[in-house]
């Protein structure tokens, strides 16, 4: 990314007078970028604490780097930070905690902590009394941040956060409680995608948006394990644990503990059989309110052949989220065939939500669709496991290849497909879009 002669890099010492690594770059790519590059091929200590832009690199007259002028540059740029205050309570608790253990009256939240003085060791207390009050964050958080700024934003995506001002939302938590059960981890509002949902649900009595997906179990079948398989999935999407209720004149999704995915098995004897379970059970939209909102149903056909029913609310997965889903069941499931015990496996579990499975969290939840997304992206830049692998042309696979309109006529087969080509949507989706507009949501 930059040529040697467009970067050097020295060993500073910071306000607290503890060394740090800086760099002088000269460079059209920004910070970021830099660092994102940096980190591909630096161990975390060999990062540098700040960079610094140059038009040029000061020469000496001999046409080596001159170091001295390097040297006063940072003490200039060190003294002419610019000092933005907390905009809020929440912000005002965490830089506080910063200032004090830093020894310093006051810290900006665009101010970087470790050029500041912050280091390992004192990212230890700072992080230490952070957790004191509630938050969940880690050294690492706060010496990869590129600012205090950052690192708030980060601390937000934890559960349990303290949400804005205006929300005593400790209190609500313990209402919820109360009247919910002990199991309730966490609350938030519904997004604005879910309240248009909730409406539609309440006011024109049509009974939850939800998708459905049947994917054949090939190899070894055992239920018990299978269960245990997508009993441990609410602790990497918290979604999943999730229920929608109406609390104080508002509508809010709470998690709890107590949300069990439930699993059934099914032995199928005839094609009666099957057709009145379909009928009865299969086909049954979702009690929003009083019910989870996700459910699995395991088929063994009279040719041991097994398939697995996936059951889901729109509210709390869209379709392309079903990639994650099914990919993060089939490597669990493989692991606990091969002798993983469940309590190894929940050690290897890594909580990474992704934006399209909605992560409930109070700050996120209050913002607009593209607002969020937009938030989740950027947080999640790096994470390998939350980019999603589906393609344009998964998408007119799935169209062209699961039949979905296999029982119209062959004509308006072929119809329904030449549009979901051209539109580069699935039939599923062009379905949902009609079934919205003869409900008159034409808004959609």
């Amino acid at each position: 990314m930059l040529a040697r002669k467009q970067a050097v890099v020295t060993v500073e010492q910071n306000q607290l007078n503890d060394d740090i690594i800086v760099a002088f770059v000269i460079s059209n790519f920004s910070k970021e970028e830099i660092y994102d590059a940096i980190r591909k091929q630096l161990p975390d200590y060999m990062i540098p604490s700040k960079m610094i832009y140059l038009e040029e690199i000061p020469l000496t007259v001999n046409g080596k780097v001159d170091y001295n002028q390097l040297h006063d540059i940072f003490i200039e740029d060190l003294s002419n930070g610019t000092y933005i205050p907390a905009k809020n309570e929440f912000e005002e608790k965490i830089v506080s905690v910063i200032a004090e253990v830093l020894k310093l009256e006051k810290f900006g939240i665009n101010w970087n902590y470790i050029e500041k003085g912050g280091n390992s060791i004192n990212a230890i207390r700072a992080v230490s009394k952070i957790n004191e009050l509630g938050l969940k964050c880690s050294v690492r958080d706060l010496l990869l941040s590129r600012d205090i700024g950052d690192f708030i934003r980060i601390i937000t995506t934890r559960q349990d956060t303290i949400p804005q001002e205006n929300h005593n939302y400790q209190e609500l938590l313990g209402k919820l409680r109360t009247e919910y059960g002990s199991g309730i981890e966490t609350a938030a509002p519904i997004t604005p995608t879910q309240r248009y949902m909730y409406k539609a649900y309440k006011e024109h009595k049509i009974g939850d948006n939800f998708l459905q997906y049947v994917y054949r179990i090939n190899g070894r079948y055992s239920y018990d394990l299978l269960y245990r398989t997508i009993s441990l999935l609410p602790l990497q999407y918290d979604s999943l644990s999730s229920r929608i209720i109406e609390f104080e004149g508002d509508v809010i999704q709470i998690i709890s503990t107590d949300n069990k995915i439930p699993v059934k098995e099914i032995k199928v004897l005839s094609d009666e059989e099957m057709k009145e379970y379909m009928r009865r059970d299969v086909l049954r939209s979702f009690d929003v309110k009083n019910e989870n909102l996700i459910r699995f149903t395991v088929f063994i056909f009279p040719d041991d052949t097994v398939k697995l029913l996936c059951s889901v609310s729109h509210m709390i997965v869209d379709g392309w989220s079903m990639d994650l889903l099914i990919n993060t069941i089939d490597r669990n499931y493989q692991l606990m065939l091969s002798g993983t015990s469940i309590d190894e496996l929940t050690d290897m579990i890594t909580v990474i939500p992704h934006p399209s499975i909605t992560s409930y969290n109070w700050l996120v939840c209050q913002k607009t669709n593209q607002e969020s997304m937009d938030y989740w992206n950027a947080y999640f830049a790096d994470s390998e496991a939350a980019v999603m692998t589906i393609t344009h042309d998964n998408a007119e696979k799935s169209s062209f290849y699961w039949e979905i309109v296999s029982y119209i006529n062959e004509d308006d087969c072929i119809y329904i497909r030449q549009v979901c080509h051209r539109l580069g949507i699935t039939e599923n989706t062009l379905f949902e879009y009609a079934f919205a507009y003869l409900q008159r949501q034409e808004d959609i």
